[in-house]
Parts: structure tokens; C-alpha cells; sequence
């Protein structure tokens, strides 16, 4: 029996972000991953995008392999389709350890850096956050609204437990004045409007 006349070529690497460079390993049948302004090299691909998610997506009982988002749940993606419609493959921030894929439509590039807040914190919100019917603990917020935060926001920075700062314990529509909220829909206050 003979032998192909050459070994195949390695896969391709995935699409990286600038500065990166993808290294066969042929020990490893592998890629390693260098990052050439620091030296640093690793073996997981670094992330191409870090994204916010748009608004609630619940996976079809039958699709494999992806997960459910909540509007405001930050993600790190290492795959995506070319289509705008298609698929990117990543996790979330806060469990990194869960690869899925999820649709590129609810997910679009962080505005801003996210950042730590500390308790008694009053923010302005800047977008409009709808609190998940099925999951509950979330607070629904208006763009303009005023929270107080109730506890501080640490790594990730993704989620902020806070109360709405209004007459009563719940708003005009019944939902309560205390949960979770995205950070990304957080906005500092003018100096002039601070309490």
C-alpha cells in the first residue's frame, strides 16, 4: 500500500483581528495565535468583535448548538458569516466557558466600553430595555429614565441591579421599580442634573 505523495495542507484560520497572526503548529495539528505588537501567543483564537445583543432572541427548539440572548447581553464572537443575516459563533461575557452560535441580525458593535459603577450610583438611561415576560427580576426601563444603582457593577460590567427613581415601588404600567438591566443602556448624568 503507498502513501499519498504529500500530507494535506493545514485547515485555513479563522478570520482574526488586526495584529494577530494565525501559526501552524504541526506537533499540535493546530493553530497557535501570536499577537505581534506584544509578542503574546495562544492557542484559544482571539475574539474578532465584541457585541451587544439587540434585543431578545430564543432559539427554535430544533436549531443545535446556540443559545438564547437577552437585549443588552455583551459577547465575545471568534466566527462569523460574511451574510448579515447568518450565523456567529462566540460566548457571552459572562460564561465564557458556553460556545454557541447566534444570528448577526441582534447583534450589532459595542458603542462604548463598558465600565464599573458603584452602588448609590444615579445614571440617566439612554435606551429604551424591555424586561423578559418569562424570566423574572428585570427591570423595564424608557430612555430618560433615572436609576439609582443598588449594587456596584463589576467584571463583566454587563448587568445592573437598580431602581427606578419614581413615586411608589412599582411604574405607571404595574412592572416593579427594582431589577436587572442591561450596563449597555447605563448613561452618566450632567453635573447639573445629579441628585
Amino acid at each position: 500500500r503507498s502513501s499519498p505523495q504529500s500530507p494535506p495542507q493545514p485547515p485555513p484560520p479563522p478570520r482574526l483581528p488586526p495584529d494577530w497572526l494565525a501559526v501552524w503548529n504541526e506537533e499540535g495539528a493546530a493553530y497557535y495565535y501570536w499577537h505581534t505588537p506584544t509578542n503574546h501567543v495562544q492557542w484559544d483564537p482571539p475574539a474578532i468583535a465584541e457585541c451587544v445583543c439587540t434585543e431578545l432572541w430564543r432559539p427554535l427548539p430544533n436549531e443545535q448548538n446556540t443559545m438564547q440572548l437577552l437585549q443588552g447581553e455583551r459577547v465575545k464572537v471568534f466566527w462569523m458569516e460574511e451574510d448579515p443575516d447568518g450565523w456567529a459563533w462566540g460566548h457571552t461575557l459572562e460564561d465564557p466557558t458556553k460556545y454557541a452560535y447566534f444570528p448577526l441580525a441582534v447583534l450589532e458593535t459595542m458603542r462604548r466600553e463598558a465600565k464599573p459603577r458603584k452602588a448609590g450610583e444615579v445614571c440617566a438611561t439612554t435606551e429604551r430595555f424591555d424586561a423578559p415576560q418569562e424570566i423574572g427580576g428585570y427591570l423595564s426601563v424608557a430612555a430618560g429614565d433615572r436609576v439609582r444603582l443598588l449594587h456596584p457593577i463589576e467584571r463583566p460590567y454587563v448587568w445592573a441591579y437598580a431602581q427606578r427613581i419614581s413615586d411608589g415601588e412599582s411604574s405607571h404600567d404595574g412592572s416593579p421599580n427594582i431589577g436587572w438591566l442591561p450596563e449597555v443602556v447605563l448613561g452618566d448624568l450632567d453635573t447639573q442634573h445629579r441628585d
